[in-house]
């Protein structure tokens, strides 16, 4: 599910994980073939009455989640916002991460921030112990259900 440390692109520029987000990992799309199956094998009965949610239109939204038609590959690699400020930044300034750059910790690290509490700390370790050190600890902590959304 979650891909491998080497890949840099699992590393958004604002220094969140995208590997830790059920878009790029993939975890929606797991996610809701297990609900389809449920569907599939538990239709409503007849002795239940009417629902109180339209079953149909849960099960095309079911098959709309687990199809790729959503699924974003990181920042890195063109997913993401697509109008990122943080992105265009670095980008801007030919460099690879914002600790690379002499603004470093800027407004717009923290206006992601609010969001995401440890972007900043995550760049910091970056900039520490190496983005292959930081990403292998990512994916532990991915492993054991850790969620940049939840």
């Amino acid at each position: 599910m979650v891909r491998v440390h080497e890949d840099s692109n699992l590393m958004s520029y604002c220094g969140v994980y995208c590997g830790a987000c059920a878009w790029c990992n993939g975890r929606w799309r797991k996610a809701a073939r297990e609900l389809t199956s449920l569907l599939e094998a538990y239709p409503p009965l007849p002795f239940e009455g009417k629902l109180s949610f339209d079953y149909e239109s849960l099960r095309r939204g079911l098959q709309w989640l687990r199809s790729e038609r959503y699924s974003c590959s990181g920042c890195r690699s063109g997913g993401g916002h697509p109008s990122c400020e943080v992105r265009a930044c670095v980008r801007g300034k030919h460099i690879e991460f914002c600790h690379q750059c002499a603004d470093f910790p800027c407004e717009k690290l923290s206006k992601i921030q609010r969001e995401h509490t440890d972007n900043i700390d995550n760049i910091k370790r970056v900039k520490e112990v190496g983005l292959k050190k930081w990403s292998e600890e990512q994916e532990k902590k991915v492993r054991k259900g850790y969620d940049i959304h939840l």
